[in-house]
């Protein structure tokens, strides 16, 4: 998984995406996984709750990122 994550964000930065490190900058627990790739209602959260504040300076700067 991990070089997985690396190669996503390899690529992300190359093509000049807003790249965020979920591997290095939240603190997974096991209870925060179904399997490796999919989440569960609570580790669902946790990324949810954290992508709204690590997204809303760029959105702010720019909305049209989203649109």
């Amino acid at each position: 998984m991990h070089q997985l994550n690396q190669t996503t964000l390899k690529v992300c930065r190359e093509s000049g995406g807003i790249c965020i490190d979920l591997e290095r900058e939240l603190d997974f627990k096991d209870e925060d996984f179904y399997d490796l790739t999919h989440n569960t209602p609570g580790g669902a959260q946790k990324i949810g709750h954290y992508l709204a504040e690590k997204l809303k300076p760029p959105l702010q700067r720019n909305p049209k990122i989203i649109t």
